[in-house]
């Protein structure tokens, strides 16, 4: 278990202690089973093979004063893309803890986050095409004022994606590290500069290139 886990879940267990905890859960599945042609755009129309879908959905939220804690669960056998999720160990699909204060914001774990409308930083899940590109690790935010703020993400994850948009998993991937850093100052009313620095690490085997 790595040390962000360990925080997150630690401070779920714990809240579980006291009362006052907002919790909402939603869910969603999706059940379905027939026929697909294979491969998708044959030149013989007739082959077919069998298919089943059996994918489940548990966005759960839980919050408490100023911290926030949600998490994405997944039981899935088979889902629409990737792999089966039926045990306990696999069942997170993200997660991630938040403190929001009046001028300090902390969120750890998943993190999806975008500045200056995705020009430079932008992490983002879509789950109907199993597109993720989150980084695991920290963001924090400060407002010194209401016209200047500072925040800063950091952290590393492993994007996955496919050679193939048929392909029920990914075959490819490439680990990934980032610091990103900046500022907004809000100079006169709907008005903002934006000073920015981002640096990316990228580690592609050689395999992929192959």
């Amino acid at each position: 278990m790595t040390f962000t886990k360990k925080i997150i879940f630690l401070w779920f267990f714990s809240t579980i202690c006291f009362s006052q905890l907002s919790v909402q859960i939603s869910q969603q599945s999706n059940f379905a089973s027939g026929k697909s042609l294979t491969p998708p755009f044959p030149e013989d129309a007739t082959s077919t093979e069998e298919y089943l879908i059996n994918e489940n959905l548990f966005n759960v939220s839980i919050s408490k004063g100023n911290f926030y804690f949600n998490t994405l669960l997944e039981y899935s056998d088979p889902p629409v893309f990737g792999v089966n999720r039926t045990k306990l160990d696999s069942l997170s699909h993200s997660y991630y803890l938040e403190y929001v204060g009046e001028r300090l914001n902390i969120k750890l774990g998943n993190i999806y986050s975008l500045y200056t409308r995705g020009l430079i930083f932008n992490t983002y899940q879509d789950y109907s095409t199993d597109f993720d590109n989150s980084l695991i690790g920290i963001e924090v935010s400060y407002n010194t004022s209401d016209r200047v703020r500072f925040y800063s993400v950091i952290g590393a994850d492993d994007y996955e994606f496919r050679t193939r948009p048929d392909n029920q998993l990914n075959d490819l991937s490439f680990s990934h590290e980032t610091s990103f850093l900046g500022s907004e100052i809000s100079l006169v009313n709907d008005f903002f500069l934006n000073l920015q620095f981002c640096n990316q690490n990228q580690l592609i085997d050689k395999s992929v290139t192959t």
